[in-house]
């Protein structure tokens, strides 16, 4: 921009780090951000918000959150957005106690979470290897008279799932559909495929019905194998060439 002869505002920095963020360049944003810095122009919530989802799609969370600390003592107050970029961002990396930090902070000026951050949450616990915790989270969300939704449950499923408790994760398909809640085709499709075969005798029971039920979803039906007409007339033959050699 320097050499056309424009000079750089903040605006235009946000553009480009926006463009880099989605471009999968993550540390290209952050060099634009250093170089803004430099130049002494401000970063507004919108530049933040870019760097912040740049650093979330990438996974790297301890640049996220360093991130997140700058934009607090630049005394930038944050958005919805930023707030469900912050919490996804630590959730998809298992990062369970970050995303609470993020929720608690966030509540001090009035975002407190919804339905939306709560399956995020679940999602952060489920990766970080606290299943054990998911119920509570269910708790909570009816104290806050927060409807658990299909995602809710989905994510609690997968979670259960993929550590081969399946007596649980049948129980809470059960509770998904008892409360009106249907899972879409994609979803019947993810939990097909992530089911282990490999699991425990005491929850093969378990599996089978959770299997059965997703067949169905699926339109997948068992086919009945049609006996072969050559040894259909043979076995007829045998008992019948059997019955003459007892009669003699």
């Amino acid at each position: 921009m320097k050499k056309a002869g424009i000079q750089p505002t903040s605006y235009s920095y946000t553009a480009l780090i926006h463009a880099y963020s989605i471009s999968g360049w993550h540390e290209k944003a952050y060099a634009a951000f250093e170089s803004m810095q430099k130049e002494g122009i401000k970063p507004s919530i919108e530049t933040y918000t870019a760097l912040l989802d740049a650093f979330r799609r990438a996974g790297v969370t301890e640049t996220l959150m360093k991130i997140w600390k700058l934009m607090m003592l630049d005394k930038i107050e944050g958005t919805r957005v930023t707030f469900n970029i912050l919490v996804d961002g630590f959730a998809k990396q298992g990062r369970y106690m970050e995303a609470r930090d993020v929720i608690s902070e966030f509540g001090k000026i009035g975002l407190h979470p919804t339905v939306m951050t709560y399956n995020m949450l679940m999602n952060a616990y489920a990766r970080g290897g606290r299943h054990s915790k998911l119920p509570q989270l269910l708790k909570e969300m009816a104290k806050l008279n927060l409807k658990p939704d299909s995602v809710t449950y989905s994510t609690m499923i997968y979670a259960y799932v993929r550590v081969r408790d399946f007596k649980r994760a049948f129980f809470y398909h059960k509770q998904m559909i008892k409360s009106g809640q249907v899972p879409d085709f994609d979803s019947y499709q993810k939990l097909r495929s992530i089911l282990d075969v490999k699991a425990a005798k005491k929850n093969r029971k378990d599996r089978s019905a959770l299997v059965g039920i997703i067949n169905s979803k699926l339109g997948i039906t068992k086919v009945k194998r049609q006996k072969d007409e050559f040894w259909k007339h043979r076995k007829t033959h045998v008992r019948n060439h059997s019955d003459d050699v007892s009669d003699q």
